[in-house]
């Protein structure tokens, strides 16, 4: 119980450090993409916790207060994260 939100914490996580380091398209969100499968499989092997279910929790629990107009981000961390937010969905939501 709570590896979900556990999940999400990581990918908050893995996103940010790779945009702070100025990782690029596609090389850092497909390396968060293979460590979030990774670690899904790791917490639950029932598949109760899938990718693409902690990449739409992250979505809207950890992005809405960064993209913000009023937040304290920098413009190019918001800037960022919305190009992470738009590859991982690419990588992790099926079409």
């Amino acid at each position: 119980m709570g590896a979900d939100l556990q999940l999400t914490h990581l990918l908050d996580g893995l996103v940010a450090a790779g945009v702070g380091a100025g990782v690029g398209l596609p090389e850092g969100t497909d390396e968060i993409a293979s460590i979030l499968r990774l670690a899904c499989e790791l917490v639950d092997g029932t598949g109760r916790n899938t990718p693409e279910g902690v990449f739409r929790m992250w979505r809207v629990a950890h992005l809405p207060g960064l993209l913000d107009p009023n937040a304290a981000a920098l413009e190019w961390v918001k800037a960022g994260h919305r190009a992470y937010d738009e590859e991982l969905e690419r990588l992790l939501t099926p079409m």
